[in-house]
């Protein structure tokens, strides 16, 4: 959304969140704005998102439909919860999207996910790390560097 919003501080640095509290964080105020209200100020329509936001992804997406069907970027997200994974299969299903899981330590090994309305723990749902890409932009048509 735009405006202001409160950010956990955790602990560690790698787990801030704006939607996961953790035991003895503390909390900030952070400004915070939509994808499309981004791109609406003059700034490109992105050819490729990255998102790990702990827990918002589906949030932050929800923030970029008047601009997804533009440009249909390929986007890695990393999901962290089953509401996050609803949230996210939802909207990729929505707008034509196939989604790919993966390991980071294992490659580029990437499993279709077979089921994008299902959360974690389903083994054929949306969880972990996934490769998204628009059914007009198939996996197979990427050329990826070892």
């Amino acid at each position: 959304k735009n405006g202001n919003t409160e950010f956990n501080v955790a602990h560690h640095n790698g787990q801030g969140s704006l939607g996961i509290e953790r035991e003895g964080s503390g909390k900030i105020v952070v400004e915070t704005t939509t994808l499309d209200s981004f791109i609406s100020d003059s700034n490109p329509l992105p050819d490729f998102i990255k998102m790990d936001i702990e827990g918002a992804e589906g949030d932050a997406l929800e923030g970029f439909v008047q601009h997804i069907e533009k440009s249909f970027p390929v986007m890695i997200i990393e999901l962290h919860s089953p509401e996050a994974d609803k949230k996210v299969g939802q909207f990729l299903k929505f707008y034509k999207y196939d989604a790919y899981r993966f390991d980071t330590f294992k490659g580029l090994e990437f499993e279709k996910i077979k089921n994008l309305e299902s959360p974690h723990p389903d083994k054929e749902g949306i969880w972990g790390s996934i490769l998204c890409c628009p059914q007009s932009k198939p996996l197979g048509s990427f050329q990826f560097n070892k």
